[in-house]
């Protein structure tokens, strides 16, 4: 596919994945820092850190990173990429920086 269909491609990827989408295509809440979606993520890592006891993970499609917040709070060196820059810009402060922006397509350093 030549570069420029593949970048625009990805600015409207990028694009349609900003506030509105997650306030309102996500079910009947709007998917946020709040109680109820800080829960839900705790409550997988927790199932995941209990199953698999991982050392190491990767969120494909992280949005938020609400899921590599929660697995770093449980000890989990988590890492995370979503198409959405304004997802990424939501992430905790502290694990914003184990979340990038870029396609789940791209290999995974390290990985």
């Amino acid at each position: 596919m030549p570069d420029d269909i593949t970048d625009h491609a990805s600015t409207n990827l990028a694009t349609a994945y900003g506030p509105a989408y997650y306030a309102s295509h996500c079910g009947p809440l709007a998917y946020e820092r709040n109680d109820h979606w800080l829960g839900f993520f705790g409550t997988i890592a927790d199932r995941l850190v209990s199953s698999f006891a991982p050392h190491r993970a990767f969120d494909a499609g992280c949005a938020l990173g609400m899921l590599v917040e929660s697995l770093w709070d449980r000890g989990v060196q988590a890492y995370g990429r979503d198409v959405s820059e304004w997802a990424i810009a939501q992430a905790r402060p502290d694990v914003r920086p184990c979340c990038e922006v870029g396609s789940i397509a791209d290999p995974i350093e390290g990985g």
